[in-house]
């Protein structure tokens, strides 16, 4: 029996300066469970304006094999200016991981 493709929809409302967030949960755990293989955002900050927790977001992402998608930025540059894009370099070269892009 064939799985039909579905979307999945999450939304918080708040600041983004803790991971206990109902909407980032669903997001994780779908991911976790297989259940999504990308995220779609408008940007980064829509996941957190923290870098630390901007980074643990990222990272879960690329331990799961997910993908981040912008809708309104260049994610590459935006990790780039922000000084996160090396460590996500060498944490795919380290570990034999995917970029999360």
């Amino acid at each position: 029996m064939k799985r039909s493709a579905e979307h999945t929809l999450s939304q918080d409302m708040g600041s983004g300066k803790s991971m206990a967030r109902m909407g980032l949960k669903q997001m994780m755990r779908a991911v976790k469970d297989g259940l999504a293989q990308a995220v779609l955002v408008q940007n980064l900050t829509r996941l957190s304006h923290d870098p630390a927790i901007l980074m643990k977001i990222l990272e879960f992402l690329q331990d799961h094999n997910a993908v981040l998608i912008t809708t309104e930025s260049d994610l590459r540059y935006e990790l780039y200016i922000k000084g996160l894009e090396q460590h996500f370099l060498r944490r795919a070269a380290q570990k034999g991981l995917r970029l999360p892009w």
